[in-house]
């Protein structure tokens, strides 16, 4: 089976923005899953902007009969949030067991550790994939060819942020981080914390 190393640098070579629908086909593609995504309207981002619900796990899943994820994603944010949850949701599904929120204990416990100091090494696999999974799915969403084309373009300087967001689909206060000098350093360390 692909690894989420593997599929996330594989995405890295289309010189295209990459939708949260088009990564839920690749990976039905790759690995024989793929996301559904649902709403909350209750959920506050101020807590949670989204989580993943798994069915029982499918034994003998393939491109043309998939297991299903439903990535259930808050409202109460920009369309470009919702979209990099998605995305990021969507990259859980390689995830490790122990990198998985199965239960609701684990849950809370990873949503109390989230928000504490500390290296991602400090944590729990739960929280440590937490934290990276923002960072790949920012880099999934717009992949590497097309974030050297809005750097040599500069982007960044020339455009207004709003504008930005509307055009990536990255929202408006990640977009300097996305094309700024420590994205590539942060995504190579992301990539490199998974199995």
């Amino acid at each position: 089976m692909i690894s989420k190393r593997s599929f996330v640098e594989g995405l890295q070579v289309h010189d295209q923005l990459l939708s949260p629908h088009g990564i839920s086909q690749l990976t039905r593609l790759a690995i024989g899953c793929v996301s559904i995504c649902s709403f909350d309207h209750e959920l506050d981002v101020g807590a949670l902007r989204g989580y993943m619900k798994r069915d029982r796990p499918k034994q003998n899943r393939t491109p043309e009969d998939p297991e299903l994820f439903d990535c259930v994603v808050a409202t109460k944010q920009s369309q470009a949030w919702q979209y990099v949850v998605w995305i990021k949701e969507i990259l859980q599904i390689f995830d490790h067991v122990e990198e998985r929120t199965n239960t609701k204990k684990a849950f809370l416990e990873m949503l109390r550790l989230r928000t504490t100091s500390g290296t991602v090494a400090d944590v729990l696999p739960s929280v440590a994939a937490d934290r990276n999974g923002f960072v790949l799915a920012l880099g999934s969403a717009v992949p590497y060819r097309y974030r050297e084309v809005l750097r040599k373009g500069n982007y960044l300087q020339n455009r207004d942020l709003d504008e930005l967001e509307k055009l990536l689909f990255v929202p408006a206060e990640k977009i300097g981080f996305l094309l700024g000098p420590t994205f590539e350093d942060e995504f190579q360390k992301a990539l490199s914390a998974c199995r």
